[in-house]
């Protein structure tokens, strides 16, 4: 039976005496909180923060950055204390933004109506949008994710119903997707065995194990 150590990793870092970090869902970054020893030079502020052991796979947090560092002390030594945020860091409105109307009502019927030297019926919808507003919530959400730069999403558990007015003007693309998440019972989920997000229904998925916590 192998030896179980710790094993934590942080760019520019020697001596490392404890991390924490709690994953929860959202468009928030999570911070780990790096405690380690001093040393002569400063360490990375972008990097990727691993954690594990010697026996199970680690997890790899990509593209954090150092949001804080500051000298605890001096009992029992000094330490510095690196505060991480995961990569959802990118999402702010420093980096993310988007510019859109979707599902724009045309209560009138202009956009609707057929041209006058067409003989056509109307479009009987008791809804009626403008037409090249149009879009699913699976579609803003996959413009939304888009913008924020992620690839591979996963949407499958969105419920696809429902066409959501959006009126978006420079407004920050991580708050209009949690926005459309919480209309339809969905959450933001960044999955760390893949570094990819989900949008998950709140809900689902596997029960918790049986016997003691």
């Amino acid at each position: 039976m192998p030896t179980q150590k710790a094993v934590v990793v942080w760019p520019g870092v020697l001596g490392i005496r404890s991390v924490r970090y709690t994953g929860t869902s959202g468009v928030t970054p999570n911070a780990a909180v790096l405690v380690t020893l001093p040393q002569p030079f400063p360490p990375d502020q972008y990097g990727n923060l691993v954690i594990g052991d010697t026996v199970h796979n680690p997890v790899t947090l990509t593209n954090c950055i150092v949001q804080s560092m500051r000298c605890e002390g001096p009992s029992p030594g000094f330490t510095w204390v690196l505060e991480i945020l995961d990569r959802r860091h990118f999402w702010s409105p420093t980096y993310r933004v988007v510019n859109g109307m979707y599902n724009q009502p045309d209560p009138s019927g202009m956009f609707n109506r057929p041209p006058p030297d067409v003989q056509a019926p109307l479009i009987g919808n008791q809804f009626r949008w403008i037409p090249w507003t149009v879009r699913t919530i699976r579609q803003m959400m996959a413009f939304l994710l888009d913008a924020m730069g992620e690839v591979n999403y996963d949407l499958t558990q969105v419920p696809n119903v429902g066409r959501p007015a959006a009126n978006w003007q420079a407004d920050s693309a991580a708050q209009c997707l949690q926005r459309l998440c919480d209309s339809v019972g969905c959450r933001v989920c960044l999955q760390y065995d893949t570094d990819t997000v989900a949008i998950c229904k709140q809900g689902d998925g596997a029960d918790l194990p049986s016997g003691p916590a």
